[in-house]
């Protein structure tokens, strides 16, 4: 499938219309098409896999935006999620990354609980290095810390919330206003202990193997629990959990739901206290590119009194995860200024997403507002 999906590339360029890292940085290798040709080459045997061509693979965002746009219906962010992993031995300057990426996500709350004790160090090393907005402080504790089964007076179903690793270990509040929320809508809210990271980052660093092993361990913790849905407030964990654990391990969590989408089916949902604010709302790239969701996010923000303002261009923040954003610095940021110019425009007093990567990177340029997740929008205004 990968080497037929690389020949049916016809070289037609439209990936590049929409290509955050091409818009960028103008540079051929770093488009769809660009990246596609280089694997072909290195496939045939025509270029070697040098440190160049090697680092074009990695530099993909993974944002998904080619993928809808390709005329031949190629899956370019799986083709190159597979090309990482037969690239991975040539990308010498990734072995440090990888190695820090499985510690870091074999044991996360030990380094939780260590970050926390080192709480004012490490808040300047990651300020000081971009790697966070200013002001950012870690939480005093994860969702990790919570009951597993939270129970409601009236229960109507049961919820199991997918916590994902930047609402656990960078954003708990997003964590706690959904369930508050689900709370509040007459859910039994379940939070599994076992629970392992979704797997992409190490996806973006090619190493396959340790994520089909974090991608059973999902199916199997969450398959057993009879919820009604799995919720998670992180695009990418949902995008992972429901779509791309079926290519990797043949079975995937097929209740798995982001918020706008399930909150959309409520018809109980009660907002007594809407918010008088004007606000622009940003599209996260998986939410819109892969779970295909633009509408819902915003009806939810109507609803909840917030009037929306400025251009919706679908443009991306530049995150892309931890592997872009700390080994691509300096274009993740270009991208995140690009994205500050328009929301400036639009003259919002607020800013809100539907992923806590995105809000982490947004409030690095967004200074003279603030940045909020769709949920913590609910959760105010339902009171």
């Amino acid at each position: 499938m990968f080497h037929k999906s690389v020949r049916d590339c016809v070289r037609c360029g439209t990936c590049k219309t929409i290509c955050p890292t091409y818009e960028t940085l103008r540079n051929e290798t770093m488009s769809g098409r660009g990246r596609i040709a280089i694997l072909d080459a290195i496939l045939s045997g025509q270029i070697k896999p040098s440190g160049r061509a090697v680092e074009s693979i990695f530099s993909c965002i993974q944002c998904g935006a080619c993928a809808r746009n390709c005329p031949p219906g190629i899956n370019i962010p799986e083709v190159l999620y597979t090309g990482r992993k037969y690239l991975k031995r040539y990308a010498g300057g990734y072995k440090l990354f990888r190695l820090l990426t499985g510690i870091a996500l074999k044991h996360p709350d030990i380094l939780f609980s260590i970050s926390r004790l080192l709480k004012k160090p490490v808040n300047r090393f990651l300020i000081r290095n971009n790697l966070v907005p200013c002001g950012f402080s870690l939480p005093d504790n994860s969702l990790t810390r919570l009951p597993q089964v939270i129970n409601t007076r009236d229960r109507k179903g049961r919820v199991a919330v997918f916590r994902g690793c930047s609402t656990n270990y960078a954003y708990p509040e997003i964590g706690n206003s959904l369930i508050r929320v689900l709370v509040k809508l007459g859910y039994e809210v379940i939070l599994p202990k076992a629970e392992v990271c979704c797997g992409t980052p190490f996806r973006t660093l090619g190493m396959e193997k340790e994520a089909r092993a974090f991608a059973r361990k999902n199916v199997e913790v969450f398959g057993r629990l009879k919820a009604d849905a799995v919720i998670s407030a992180c695009p990418t964990c949902i995008l992972a959990l429901k779509y791309e654990y079926p290519l990797l391990i043949n079975r995937g969590i097929e209740n798995a739901m982001d918020i706008p989408s399930f909150l959309s089916l409520q018809e109980n949902m009660t907002l007594n206290n809407p918010l008088t604010m004007k606000a622009f709302y940003h599209d996260p790239c998986h939410m819109l590119y892969g779970l295909k969701v633009s509408r819902e996010p915003r009806e939810i923000l109507k609803k909840c009194g917030v009037t929306l303002t400025g251009n919706s261009d679908h443009s991306c923040c530049g995150f892309g995860g931890s592997t872009y954003s700390i080994k691509f610095r300096d274009a993740s940021l270009r991208l995140a200024k690009a994205r500050w110019k328009t929301i400036e425009e639009s003259s919002a007093e607020a800013v809100f997403t539907s992923c806590p990567g995105c809000i982490l990177q947004l409030k690095k340029v967004c200074r003279s507002v603030d940045v909020f997740h769709v949920i913590e929008a609910v959760d105010e205004a339902m009171g």
